[in-house]
């Protein structure tokens, strides 16, 4: 009676084996056919990654040669610019030693000009003092030569004042005796006229004139003529001395 259960049951657990071992079978098969794919498309990758890293080995063996190449050059160009930045650098030295000496001598030569300057400075500080000292002592005595000649100055107008006061006497002294000798002139002239048109001619007025002229001294001491040369006749006005 137990059997028959336990029979079922085997066969319900073979029939479930045998599908789990066809399903375990064509998992197998799916990943056999996996593995083949997965081994076929491998081997592509594994030759297309063959093909690639021999593209890369050739290319970065380029690559090598150029940056070896490359370093040689530059190496090169390296060593020339040291060379050069080497020359600059003792030129650039050289130059400083030659501004900084140039420069010690330019402050040596500015201090000793400056030096000299300031002597030369002080020399014509001195000598201006001198020179306005005797400005001003020169100054001094031209104010006192001034005073004096104001002084001289006054005392000569002063006299200069008498001397036309006296003056303007003398011109009128002078005019007087001018008119006097004028009208002894006419009258000597009159007299002489009246010589030289005879005694019938001469009006009473000058009856007394021809007898003084008649006596001989007379005469011989008077001549119209010379009278007439040795003192001309002037009418000049009297004028004042300008002040």
């Amino acid at each position: 009676s137990d059997f028959a259960p336990r029979q079922a049951a085997a066969e319900a657990h073979l029939k479930e084996s045998q599908d789990l071992l066809a399903s375990c079978q064509n998992r197998l098969r799916e990943a056999a056919d996996h593995r083949a794919r997965a081994k076929s498309e491998a081997e592509g990758q594994r030759r297309k990654s063959l093909e690639v890293m021999s593209v890369l080995e050739r290319n970065l063996e380029r690559q090598v040669q150029g940056l070896f190449s490359m370093r040689e050059r530059y190496g090169a160009v390296l060593e020339n610019e040291s060379k050069v930045h080497e020359q600059a650098k003792q030129e650039c030295d050289w130059e400083t030693e030659l501004a900084a000496s140039v420069a010690r001598q330019a402050r040596s030569e500015s201090r000793v000009r400056v030096e000299g300057m300031e002597r030369e400075r002080l020399r014509i500080e001195e000598s201006r003092r001198g020179e306005v000292a005797q400005g001003l002592e020169y100054v001094a005595k031209l104010q006192q030569l001034k005073d004096d000649l104001q002084n001289d100055l006054e005392t000569v107008r002063g006299r200069m004042m008498k001397s036309e006061s006296r003056l303007n006497l003398v011109r009128q002294e002078c005019f007087q005796e001018e008119r006097e000798g004028m009208r002894m002139q006419r009258e000597l002239d009159e007299v002489y006229s009246l010589r030289t048109l005879g005694p019938r001619d001469v009006p009473g007025n000058f009856t007394k004139w021809a007898q003084a002229l008649s006596s001989p001294g007379l005469q011989q001491s008077f001549d119209p003529a010379e009278a007439t040369q040795s003192r001309p006749m002037t009418s000049e006005p009297v004028v004042s001395m300008p002040k």
